[in-house]
């Protein structure tokens, strides 16, 4: 997961990692997994950044386009 493409797409679209725990009902917990790890997507939680602006190619980028560099 590119974390950094995320974070500029959310960024862009004018929300929140908090926001985002809050729309789709996630735990902080959830959140730091989701979000700062890029564990454990489900595709009902992808279905939701659609809904919320993100287009499938921004998904594809950011879930199966290249890795994170740390």
């Amino acid at each position: 997961m590119d974390r950094n493409l995320l974070m500029y797409l959310l960024s862009l679209k004018g929300i929140n990692p908090m926001d985002l725990e809050d729309i789709i009902g996630w735990s902080p917990g959830t959140r730091l997994s989701r979000i700062t790890h890029g564990r454990g997507w489900r595709v009902d939680e992808l279905r939701t950044l659609t809904r919320l602006g993100f287009t499938k190619d921004e998904i594809w980028q950011i879930f199966f386009g290249k890795e994170d560099q740390r």
